[in-house]
């Protein structure tokens, strides 16, 4: 026993997970995603983790924050306890204009896999100084197309 704690994962979550580092790694320019870019592109890219490991072709909202609406009305949408290793996470803008809002996806241990401007990569949700700092968290959900 390593003393590690092992964290609870959503249905397929620890592959959705392995595959967002596998990109991280690899593809950090988002080529697996629909036009090739990680630019304002989110929602495709979770999409097409979650495409990645088998799962219908489903988020076809036409924004995050349309996604997460969406998730919300029908009862999807978690803001208690710990965040499952492979969860679609919220967010949007604290202050004025939500824009498109943000989904990223969570890979345990306080860290996620999103778009940043051009790049994917993996973030510290608890640094004070990321782009999550300047965004309301929204929840958390797990995979329903």
């Amino acid at each position: 026993d390593s003393g590690k704690l092992v964290e609870e994962a959503v249905p397929h979550g620890r592959q959705v997970a392995e595959q967002a580092r596998e990109w991280v790694k690899n593809d950090p320019k988002c080529g697996f995603t629909d036009d090739k870019t990680c630019h304002n592109r989110c929602l495709n890219i979770v999409r097409k983790l979650w495409n990645a490991v088998g799962l219908e072709d489903g988020l076809k909202d036409p924004t995050a924050l349309d996604a997460y609406k969406r998730y919300k009305s029908n009862g999807w949408v978690n803001k208690k306890g710990p965040i499952p290793v492979g969860a679609i996470m919220w967010s949007k803008r604290k202050t004025g204009d939500p824009g498109a809002g943000h989904v990223f996806v969570y890979l345990g241990n306080g860290k996620a896999a999103s778009n940043i401007g051009y790049n994917f990569v993996i973030v510290d949700l608890n640094d004070e100084n990321s782009i999550y700092d300047s965004h309301q968290w929204d929840g958390w959900s797990e995979y329903h197309g």
